[in-house]
């Protein structure tokens, strides 16, 4: 990867406050040899992606990095694993600094996922989202936001090659979909659900026939995240796929309603398939 911004080689020390760390750190030569990033929500999640990534692979060790008041990171030989919050404003944070972190590190070619939960649309819980390309709230595949008061906007695109690996090393007993995921800045309004705390203001027959709308143009899936995912990497020029596993279908109920049991499952499956993509590219050399 290389810098975008030649701001950025007029400083004699770049703080990556967020990730605490700095360009002129010892500890940046730990990335140098990432070629898998993947991003989930949790700090938890993302510890439990590295430490199964290391059982599998005792010649690495996993060394943790970050700030754990914002965003922690796992590092295992060429995975590295980071916890993003919820929602794009949090993400636009992770993945400035980890860019710049990666062209720091000199890291090459590096392959982006985004593994997550979300609500299937006519998708039944536990079944494998991949994305084909990801919509805003406005149902645009691009991203927009203020600068200096004008409106700037982004293209979302991801890796048409990275989502027919996904969907080939797929664990084979795990159902999997693909099409357009629906990213919104919220869950509760701009999903469209009516169980928030203020008047949705829509009926319930007005949200389903918004639903099968959507499913109908190709739609499976909402979360809260894949449009500015899509739309950095795409700038950053870097490949990228984006994964979720349902947790609710959203044609019957807004209520998520798992076991603990149920839950950590379907988010094994995740797991499962990280493993596999990694697995593959490492055979390939």
């Amino acid at each position: 990867m290389k810098l975008m911004n030649p701001q950025l080689d007029q400083l004699q020390k770049d703080e990556l406050y967020h990730l605490n760390l700095s360009s002129t750190d010892d500890a940046i030569q730990e990335f140098a040899n990432v070629k898998h990033v993947w991003l989930c929500g949790t700090a938890s999640r993302a510890k439990t992606l590295a430490e199964t990534f290391q059982k599998q692979h005792p010649e690495y060790t996993v060394k943790e990095f970050g700030n754990p008041n914002r965003y922690t990171m796992y590092v295992a030989g060429p995975v590295l694993v980071a916890s993003h919050g919820i929602g794009m404003s949090s993400l636009s944070v992770l993945l400035n600094e980890l860019f710049k972190l990666m062209c720091y590190a000199g890291v090459e070619n590096p392959k982006f996922f985004r593994f997550g939960t979300c609500g299937g649309l006519d998708v039944e819980p536990g079944t494998l989202v991949v994305s084909k390309n990801t919509l805003s709230a406005y149902l645009t595949s691009e991203i927009t936001w203020a600068r200096m008061g004008q409106v700037v906007s982004w293209p979302c695109a991801l890796s048409e090659e990275l989502q027919r690996q996904v969907m080939q090393v797929a664990p084979v007993d795990v159902p999997i979909v693909d099409g357009y995921t629906v990213g919104a800045n919220s869950f509760y309004e701009e999903q469209c659900r009516l169980d928030g705390f203020f008047d949705p203001e829509i009926q319930e027959s007005t949200q389903k026939a918004f639903l099968k709308k959507l499913r109908e143009e190709g739609v499976v899936n909402f979360e809260m995240e894949s449009p500015l995912f899509a739309a950095y990497t795409h700038k950053a020029g870097v490949q990228a796929a984006v994964v979720c596993v349902t947790l609710v279908n959203r044609f019957n109920t807004d209520q998520v309603e798992l076991t603990q049991e149920t839950y950590y499952n379907y988010i094994d499956r995740l797991t499962q398939l990280a493993m596999n993509l990694i697995e593959d590219d490492l055979k390939k050399g």
